[in-house]
C-alpha cells in the first residue's frame, strides 16, 4: 500500500520532469525506479522500465 511519503516522492519526480524541459521520459522512469528500489528490495527496475515502455 502506498503511503503519503510515496505519493510525495512520485509527485516530486513528476514536478521535476515538468519543471526541467531537458529531462526525458527515461529520466522520469529512472528517478521513480531509484525511489522504488530504496523502498522495496524486491523491486525490479528492469521490469518497471519494460512496463513503462510497452512498445
Amino acid at each position: 500500500m502506498l503511503t503519503e511519503k510515496d505519493y510525495e516522492a512520485i509527485a516530486d519526480a513528476i514536478a521535476e520532469y515538468r519543471a526541467y524541459n531537458q529531462l526525458t521520459e527515461d529520466d522520469l522512469v529512472n528517478r521513480l525506479a531509484e525511489y522504488f528500489e530504496k523502498e522495496n528490495p524486491n523491486f525490479s527496475r528492469k521490469k518497471f522500465a519494460r512496463m513503462c515502455n510497452p512498445f
